[in-house]
């Protein structure tokens, strides 16, 4: 089917084309197979360059500096592979691109319902951008002042043709073309065109003939400058961020950036200053925008935007010579010396921003050095910084108290000439005017005791809210480490409940994005104030940042807790948001049971039943010193080195360890404990048939020299070939009581773990002991309560290699005795009564031991306990032998056995 297309606009026609559609089946979809494409063809595509350039970071030289790139979401390159700068059979040149393709790529969802392929204009968005590529890279129109591409060179007709798609499966798409003609036009504009292809996956899929583009100069007729936002191009933007979470555009960045582009639209005029500059919105992430610029009475009037969104608007002064500067502001002698405000947090700047000292400051104004380093925005800046923002009432009154101070409206900017070559300036401050609202300043920066720069400022008084009440360094842990700060929250607590408000959070949000950033929230302001409020009622109660909070419908984790649930009760009523516990935290072990049936392949089965019931009986909580640390390890090699407070600890710990490292824990234990209760479940457990268990214990004997040099070249097996990770108890045998630290720890496993690089993971077991001595160890926690475990942030074994034996164990030792509860204060966790009851009575009826009855009474009050074992305690306790014919019968009476067993314990 053929078409002709015309497409006109306002002030006449913008383009026409005529095109041809096929009509194919979805098998030939399917099977597509491209042009036509000769040996020599493929022949290109792995031709060897000296040219390499990787674009994905999008360096300054091609993005950054006019004419430039496409950028971010628009870049469809990701890596020049080839330039030629003679090749081509007109010897103007090659060059050759290639893009990964990412099956997530934004291009394929936007694309027509249901059709996810890469829009065909995007294939020759890539050919143009190549072309750019090739124009950049040869210097072509590097005379040009001001410099621009035409979007598609005007009034010349290109020819494409295409035989394929882009879809989500395919792995890369090669781009390349051939330089046909390099013109230089009357205007001085420099034309270039090119013929190429683009392939998918090496089927040649797009043909173009006659691809041009013009460099153009973008000043004087154009009248616009763009300037990219991003990190690359000002390295101090990761530095300025207002609430510590999002960098933002000073105004000094954007006062430079105009003063820029009207010096280079009239280079024959000295900048003299900006007036009335004002900001109509915050500039947030890697953005463009555009300087528009109309010749005015007495310079330049310039308007900014991103995109159809206004940022600012002024106008610079120029002239032919500076004006005389005036005298310097005579501020009042005897200021006050002020602390670091940037140590102290009373600045949000990042290092690149630290370029005042010796701040003097009181109500009357404010005296200070400047580093006059290379970057005008920093040094503009810096002279805000004896402003006292965090605190404008000093300046503004007591109307002012509670607020915090922007700059909005720079009402006028003077230089009284060139920039000083001086190393460090003086800044002058004082307040004009101030009020609960705005606060108007007056500033001066000096070099050589003469005024250089004078400006008159408005900043605008912005209510602190909840989080910004809180000290500088408080604000600073809360907003930037997320750290947890006592008092750090928007909600009210009432009692029991957490109150909060959908005005608190929009007016806390007055830079957007911010409390997304703190909070890990989205969505609409009601919906965050539903997150907002169960995450801070959360994070009280598990003591965590609110962002360590995960909102699970009316329930939340964190990653701090693994396994332990919150479940709340959550209310909704006129814009406000009240949360309370629905019942107290759960520990529920399913995320490291679904760890276990993923690495075995099979699900519900006795020995799951056994391992989880003693998991979810003795075990109250898991907690993660650093979380992403763990996250780290996952897959490799570990040692966890751990106090002993009772013997199920051995197995409960392996069980949920392994699902945290992703790799299965093996205990080294003493070589007696091979023909305990647990030795013999546990190898019982092996025993399953079809069970592919690694090992769960190691044992050794401490009296055998023999029997610790097996254990060595066993651990070291264990680690490689077997792809375990080791646990060791520091001081090798179960406390008595609690309240003491671990104070000894073998030299041999810190060996081991510094020649094998193992990361030693301290591990801290807690509230299964009594403070008081007990006369025999326990195998559960005092009273069948449940423990605490805390494993701490891993020891990188390099940090250990050049210590001393002393220095290495004191520093694994401190690690360890700093988890969970101070050692004087720990106490044991409450203890189950009823379940002490229930096994003394399991004893004493069907004359189990001890250990035994602990476990049968775990599964049998465990809801998930299968039929297999709840089969086996019914005909325990009726005293009867299993009925002949069930599955795994033999395994099962031997577990029976295992119950009945006496004198082991």
């Amino acid at each position: 089917m053929f078409f002709r297309v015309d497409c006109d606009g306002a002030e006449g026609p913008v383009y026409s084309f005529d095109t041809s559609f096929g009509f194919f089946s979805p098998g030939a979809l399917a099977n597509q197979v491209g042009l036509p494409a000769t040996d020599g063809d493929r022949a290109r595509l792995s031709a060897p360059s000296d040219t390499h350039i990787d674009l994905r970071d999008e360096p300054a030289d091609l993005f950054h500096t006019q004419p430039r790139l496409a950028s971010r979401r628009l870049r469809m390159l990701d890596e020049i592979t080839g330039f030629w700068p003679t090749g081509g059979d007109a010897g103007l040149g090659r060059i050759r691109g290639r893009q990964e393709i990412d099956a997530e790529a934004w291009y394929f969802k936007a694309h027509f319902y249901q059709d996810p392929v890469q829009a065909g204009s995007l294939g020759i968005e890539a050919l143009v951008q190549l072309l750019r590529a090739f124009a950049r890279l040869s210097g072509l129109g590097s005379a040009i002042a001001h410099s621009r591409f035409e979007p598609v060179a005007l009034n010349e007709a290109l020819v494409w043709k295409y035989r394929g798609q882009v879809v989500p499966t395919n792995r890369e798409v090669v781009t390349e073309l051939e330089v046909t003609a390099v013109e230089t036009e009357t205007d001085g504009s420099v034309k270039v065109a090119a013929k190429g292809s683009l392939w998918v996956d090496g089927l040649r899929i797009y043909e173009v003939e006659n691809l041009a583009l013009r460099i153009v100069s973008a000043a004087p007729g154009a009248r616009f400058v763009d300037v990219a936002v991003s990190e690359a191009a000002m390295p101090w933007l990761a530095d300025h961020c207002p609430t510590y979470t999002l960098p933002a555009l000073p105004m000094m960045a954007e006062v430079h950036m105009v003063l820029d582009a009207a010096r280079a639209a009239r280079p024959s005029e000295v900048v003299t200053g900006i007036k009335d500059f004002r900001l109509s919105r915050w500039v947030t992430g890697e953005t463009d925008l555009r300087i528009h610029m109309d010749d005015a009475a007495d310079g330049v009037s310039v308007r900014v935007t991103d995109g159809p969104a206004p940022v600012a608007t002024g106008q610079v002064t120029l002239a032919a010579a500076y004006a005389a500067a005036p005298l310097p502001l005579d501020l009042p002698g005897g200021l006050p010396s002020v602390d670091d405000p940037y140590a102290g947090g009373a600045l949000f700047h990042g290092p690149a921003f630290h370029v005042i000292d010796g701040l003097r400051r009181d109500e009357r104004g404010a005296v200070h050095g400047l580093a006059n380093g290379p970057d005008l925005t920093v040094v503009l800046d810096g002279a805000l910084h004896g402003i006292p923002h965090d605190d404008p009432a000093l300046w503004a009154g007591d109307d002012a108290e509670g607020q915090v101070a922007y700059p909005a409206n720079l009402r006028r900017l003077e230089f009284f000439g060139p920039r000083p070559a001086a190393e460090t300036l003086e800044v002058r401050a004082h307040p004009i005017h101030g009020d609960g609202k705005s606060l108007r300043v007056e500033v001066q920066i000096l070099a050589a005791g003469a005024v250089w720069c004078a400006f008159e400022l408005d900043e605008v008084l912005l209510p602190k809210g909840p989080l910004g009440k809180l000290s500088g360094a408080g604000r600073r842990a809360f907003l930037r480490d997320r750290a947890v700060v006592p008092g750090a929250r928007l909600s009210d607590k009432k009692g029991d409940e957490t109150h909060l408000t959908e005005a608190a959070v929009l007016a806390s949000n007055w830079l957007p994005g911010t409390l997304e950033a703190v909070y890990g929230a989205s969505g609409t302001a009601a919906e965050m104030t539903r997150a907002i409020a169960i995450k801070e009622h959360v994070a009280a109660r598990a003591g965590v940042h609110p962002e360590a909070v995960t909102v699970e419908g009316d329930a939340a984790t964190c990653a701090v807790l693994p396994g332990t649930r919150f479940p709340v009760t959550v209310m909704v009523e006129a814009g406000a948001v009240s949360v309370k516990d629905e019942e107290p935290p759960v520990f529920d072990p399913t995320p490291f049971r679904d760890y276990w049936r993923r690495r075995l392949g099979f699900r519900d089965w006795p020995v799951e039943d056994i391992y989880f019931a003693l998991v979810r009986r003795f075990v109250r909580s898991v907690r993660l010193e650093d979380p992403s640390a763990m996250a780290g390890l996952r897959g490799r090699p570990a040692l966890f080195l751990a106090n002993h407070q009772v013997g199920i600890e051995s197995l409960t710990f392996a069980v949920i360890a392994a699902a945290l490292g992703q790799r299965p824990v093996v205990t080294i234990a003493k070589g007696e404990h091979r023909e305990t209760w647990l030795g013999r479940l546990i190898a019982h457990c092996r025993a399953h048939p079809g069970a592919r268990l690694p090992r769960a214990l190691m044992f050794f004997d401490r009296d055998d020299q023999a029997s610790m040099l097996t254990m060595m070249a066993e651990m070291q097996s264990a680690l490689g070939d077997e792809g375990l990770s080791l646990m060791v108890h520091a001081e090798g045998t179960r406390s008595l009581h609690c309240g003491a630290p671990v104070t000894k720890v073998s030299g041999v496993i810190l060996d081991l773990a510094v020649k094998a690089r193992l990361p030693i993971v301290p591990v801290r077991f807690a509230g299964g002991l009594p403070r008081e001595p007990l006369a025999d160890r326990l195998e559960f926690p005092l009273g069948h309560g449940a423990q605490d475990i805390y494993l701490g942030t891993p020891v990188d074994p390099a940090e250990l290699a050049d210590l001393p034996l002393g220095p290495r164990r004191d520093r694994v030792l401190a690690a360890l005795n700093g988890l969970g509860p101070e050692a004087s204060e720990e106490t044991p966790n409450p203890g189950d009564a009823d379940f002490a009851a229930g096994v003394e009575r399991l004893v004493s009826d069907l004359g189990l031991p001890a250990a035994r009855a602990s476990v049968l009474l775990a599964l049998e009050r465990d809801p998930e306990t299968g039929d297999r074992v709840k089969g086996v305690i019914e005909a325990l306790r009726r005293g009867d032998a299993l009925a002949d014919g069930l599955p795994d019968r033999d395994w099962l009476a031997g577990l029976a056995d295992w119950f009945r067993a006496k004198g082991e314990d």
